[in-house]
């Protein structure tokens, strides 16, 4: 009634939700409420806001009325954020001994067919490949990769998970290569 936008949404991404709907219906940011109830473990899949919720306020300004809307499964894997799939290629320079003297990696990341935070996941994911190990020649590309696949976005780790289970799968790759010795005298 006094002209001031109400959501409640399932989300952990209030302020940035606020910020993009004002924005985008040329609000003052006074005129805007989100209200979210806890969200509880959704590592990721609630931290910004649907993209059909602006869609949900046009609907609300032509009728006047309160919309509520409720998706179905099918309907949540189309419009819902899934985390970006990667793929990592490694190549390592080794001497005998094994000590690790190079590494060349490629990395692509599957961020879907459109998607405001790729960059993000793309940065976080390159922080777990440098410092980890000892390497004088390192070289890094990382690719963020449209697809026709659903939204991606950040999930806990922002892509560092994927990258540290890569490189410790090398390494145990390498380590075979080379017969390092595990503390308790067995070869990997």
């Amino acid at each position: 009634p006094d002209g001031t936008l109400v959501t409640r949404s399932s989300t952990g991404g209030v302020w940035a939700g606020h910020q993009r709907l004002a924005a985008l219906f040329d609000w003052p940011p006074s005129k805007v409420r989100i209200l979210s109830s806890y969200v509880g473990g959704s590592f990721g899949s609630k931290g910004t806001n649907s993209q059909i919720e602006p869609i949900i306020v046009l609907l609300a300004i032509k009728t006047g009325r309160p919309v509520r809307l409720a998706l179905t499964r099918e309907e949540h894997f189309v419009d819902g954020r899934h985390r970006s799939g990667f793929v990592i290629y490694i190549k390592d320079g080794a001497n005998r001994d094994g000590r690790l003297l190079a590494r060349e990696m490629k990395v692509f990341l599957d961020i879907g067919r459109h998607t405001d935070s790729a960059a993000v996941v793309i940065r976080n994911s390159a922080f777990g490949t440098v410092g980890t190990y000892n390497i004088s020649n390192f070289r890094l590309d990382n690719y963020g990769v449209y697809t026709n696949n659903p939204l991606t976005s950040p999930y806990r780790g922002l892509g560092t998970p994927e990258m540290t289970w890569a490189m410790e799968q090398q390494m145990d790759i390498l380590a075979r290569k080379v017969n390092v010795r595990l503390e308790d005298d067995r070869i990997l």
